[in-house]
């Protein structure tokens, strides 16, 4: 990284951070959680002195969570939750997943596949044992949020400087997470959907909605930055979601006429690269790939082909299929997480996936309002956008899932007998926000 882009980077990353670290509560999990989701749409931004996977930030602090968290759940008194529904079939997919080494079309891809997952993974296993409260929850949203918006902030820098790099495209294109423009934007709508739906909560100050209104902004202008058109839409079925789930419908249409504008305007200032991309209505090659992915699923998807083989099938397939021009990427992607899965799992698996997000989605709508409108909105953004590009192994996508059990936790926390808020660390959250 240059001097220039640390110049940019480097405060925003410490001032972030430490913001984050004085909202710690009682339990270091729970902080340490939060740091870990301020870090995660940083991806490659920001690279420590490790080897390997250690040298990105969030691994580390991905890490720690799962220690620490851990060593909490083993600790006697410590605060465990019984673990949601939603634990069941995510769990049996897991499993699902490394057993289908056994019969792995290629054993060595399905194994450092398995291990990314796992890795990923066990943050949400962890999270799902223990008991959070209101400001743990409103910790890990200030960190999330924090996070998206102080990664769009440099974004923006390095826009207005010239530097974002430019893309397989040709567009200058910001890119963070897995160096895939597409990625960094959907790991920015969960900072998003939490700003949306704090910043609509009138049981907060208005000074507090209006920070929350521009972590929000921040965030959404990062997705822009990265010109990806899947993520627009999901972050606008996501506002939409928080809109309905408070009951704003005459919001939605005021939204629809506000966000249109503003595209508008954006489309004018952009180059014309830019804008022809965000409006061009083609699938940029990925119904090629679903249509030769069926072909692939019509001989695998009963009992799966092994996780991580659907790039090595897709390439025999285009090659074996002379009538086929679709989409060429390095690596033959899905773009689709049940296609992926169907495939690779099998319809055991897809159907497991199928019941784990019903199952989320329905935990969402059952945590009370305000804190409903963020969780409900990040998931369905998230089904848009998992339909869209391949994302499964990626930290913002289990990301989601524990954003949403914490709030149901905290939420049962709420409507425990006896329960009350430690004043301490409520005086200290409201004083930093």
């Amino acid at each position: 990284m240059s001097p220039a882009v640390w110049i940019i980077v480097f405060p925003t990353v410490v001032a972030g951070a430490l913001w984050t670290w004085t909202l710690s509560a009682r339990y270091q999990g729970a902080m340490l959680l939060a740091l870990y989701s301020f870090t995660v749409p940083w991806g490659n931004l920001v690279t420590l002195p490790a080897p390997g996977a250690l040298e990105s930030p969030s691994t580390v602090f991905g890490l720690l969570t799962i220690l620490v968290i851990g060593l909490e759940l083993l600790r006697p008194g410590a605060p465990a939750a019984a673990a949601p529904s939603i634990l069941a079939p995510f769990a049996l997919l897991a499993g699902l997943i490394v057993l289908t080494v056994m019969w792995s079309a290629d054993p060595t891809e399905s194994i450092n596949e398995t291990g990314i997952l796992l890795a990923t993974i066990s943050v949400f296993f962890v999270v799902c044992g223990r008991q959070f409260t209101t400001l743990d929850l409103r910790q890990f949203e200030v960190a999330t949020v924090l996070g998206g918006a102080s990664v769009s902030f440099v974004a923006a820098g390095l826009s207005l400087a010239g530097r974002l790099p430019t893309g397989k495209s040709g567009l200058p294109r910001f890119e963070t997470v897995g160096d895939d423009a597409n990625a960094t934007a959907a790991s920015l709508i969960l900072p998003f959907a939490i700003g949306f739906g704090r910043a609509i909560d009138h049981s907060l100050s208005r000074r507090q909605r209006t920070l929350w209104g521009i972590g929000s902004g921040l965030s959404i202008f990062g997705v822009y930055l990265t010109v990806s058109r899947g993520a627009l839409i999901a972050a606008s079925v996501g506002a939409v979601v928080v809109l309905a789930s408070n009951g704003r419908l005459r919001a939605i249409v005021a939204l629809a006429t506000g966000s249109t504008a503003v595209l508008s305007v954006l489309l004018i200032s952009s180059s014309g690269l830019v804008g022809n991309h965000l409006l061009n209505t083609s699938s940029t090659g990925r119904t090629q790939i679903w249509s030769l992915g069926a072909s692939i699923c019509s001989r695998e998807c009963l009992t799966g082909s092994g996780f991580g083989t659907f790039p090595g099938l897709y390439r025999q397939e285009f090659i074996a299929t002379p009538s086929a021009s679709g989409y060429q990427v390095a690596e033959f992607k899905a773009h689709n997480v049940p296609l992926q899965l169907a495939v690779e799992t099998g319809v055991v698996g897809l159907l497991l996936l199928l019941l784990g997000f019903g199952l989320l989605l329905r935990m969402c709508w059952q945590v009370p309002f305000p804190n409903r409108a963020g969780a409900l909105a990040a998931t369905t953004a998230l089904i848009v956008t998992s339909n869209l590009i391949t994302n499964f192994t990626f930290k913002y996508y289990w990301l989601v899932p524990v954003y949403a059990v914490v709030c149901a936790s905290a939420s049962r926390t709420i409507r425990s007998p006896g329960w009350q808020p430690p004043a301490q660390h409520r005086s200290r959250l409201e004083a930093s926000l």
